[in-house]
């Protein structure tokens, strides 16, 4: 699985796009559980990470290539073109060693959204493209971004307040009431057949003036979620 974000630091200098274009910054952060988060026993067992490995590609320039591991982000990169955003892989070189490429996925980057952090999510059903907003700014000041990277709904309960996430979905909740600290109490829930299973129940530490970003990603186990976190930058 696969993740990306926008961020403010190193930005370059805007260049001209066409009126339905984007010129942006990024990362993008691949979801999974990083090497280092593993035990020693398990990567001497199944070895290390393999990175997916990928282009992508501005107007007028030539492909660049992209290797990003499970739970890391990639290095800040420079976009500018098309809302409609496609990473290629490659099937082979031409008579100029250069790679021929074919579309592995694509996405359609909404009006409004300037760069942030682009999800790749990577399974049995090929590669999925998130585009989720990471900037703090007046719109998303004292607000929290909870993202299902997952193929069911969920309904989650965030402080008093209920919120049903389809599959693939987000959905802000307010954190207008933080006087300082706050622990922003989060409890989620499927409905894979009749009955609904708890999957995330846990707290975070949330500040006054700052906006997060939560991501709630299956782990491989029956009934179970972990939750992913980064903050607005």
């Amino acid at each position: 699985m696969l993740i990306a974000c926008l961020c403010s630091e190193a930005m370059l200098p805007a260049q001209s796009v066409e009126p339905d274009g984007i010129d942006t910054a990024f990362r993008f952060y691949m979801v999974g559980v990083a090497d280092g988060a593993r035990s020693q026993g398990y990567l001497e067992d199944n070895g290390p990470n393999s990175a997916l490995e990928f282009y992508i590609q501005s107007e007028n320039e030539s492909p660049e290539p992209i290797q990003v591991k499970p739970g890391e982000t990639s290095d800040l990169l420079r976009y500018q073109g098309s809302r409609e955003f496609a990473i290629y892989r490659s099937i082979g070189l031409d008579h100029l060693g250069q790679p021929i490429l074919k579309v592995l996925s694509t996405v359609s980057l909404p009006q409004g959204w300037q760069g942030g952090m682009l999800a790749i999510l990577s399974g049995r059903q090929g590669v999925r493209l998130f585009p989720v907003e990471r900037q703090l700014n007046p719109a998303t000041k004292n607000t929290a971004l909870i993202v299902n990277v997952s193929p069911l709904p969920v309904m989650c309960q965030a402080m008093d307040e209920m919120l049903g996430i389809g599959a693939y979905q987000s959905k802000s909740v307010s954190l207008g009431a933080v006087e300082s600290d706050l622990q922003l109490k989060l409890k989620c829930a499927i409905r894979p057949e009749s009955e609904w299973r708890v999957v995330y129940s846990g707290s975070q530490t949330v500040l006054k003036d700052q906006y997060y970003v939560f991501l709630l990603v299956p782990n491989g186990r029956n009934y179970s979620y972990s939750l992913v976190r980064f903050r607005g930058e």
